[in-house]
């Protein structure tokens, strides 16, 4: 069971993402077919896995720099000015992720089961979302991003229909 402070100091972490969002969102893909099953691409598939875990921990965790980031996140530079004030918070030093279940979808995406840490207690469990594969590097989908913003019931403007 959740302690109050650490829900209050999650919702704060959110909130301050939601209410800084200043630039708009990107997203949206098509369906593609799904990756054929061979030893090959079984070995690719672990090293894509590895990857997509490695680059979704990185992102969430509270030492990593805005333009890391903003280099781990679809669409990233429009949410510069998010990501910088991220940078300053104390509350988000103390954020990581936890990924659990990484599945490929198809050759551009992938589904990600994590949560979300805070001071080492989870704060958000098995959250659902999408990881996308853009110029050769695996990053945390915009669609996701902006679903943390919003579980404080706020929608911010960059991420209206995501």
């Amino acid at each position: 069971m959740l302690k109050r402070p650490v829900r209050a100091s999650a919702c704060v972490l959110f909130l301050a993402v939601a209410t800084a969002t200043l630039a708009g969102c990107g997203g949206g893909g098509s369906k593609q077919k799904t990756l054929p099953t061979t030893s090959t691409t079984a070995a690719a598939s672990a090293a894509t896995i590895s990857q997509i875990r490695q680059n979704w921990a990185q992102f969430f965790d509270g030492s990593t720099s805005s333009s890391d980031r903003m280099r781990l996140l679809q669409n990233g530079d429009k949410f510069k000015s998010v990501l910088d004030a991220l940078d300053s918070s104390a509350i988000v030093k103390q954020v990581k992720a936890r990924v659990g279940r990484v599945k490929l979808t198809n050759s551009t995406t992938a589904s990600v089961t994590y949560t979300v840490l805070l001071a080492g207690q989870p704060v958000l469990r098995n959250a659902k979302g999408q990881a996308v594969l853009v110029d050769g590097t695996w990053k945390v989908g915009v669609g996701s991003f902006c679903g943390l913003a919003k579980l404080e019931g706020v929608v911010p403007a960059a991420c209206a229909g995501k």
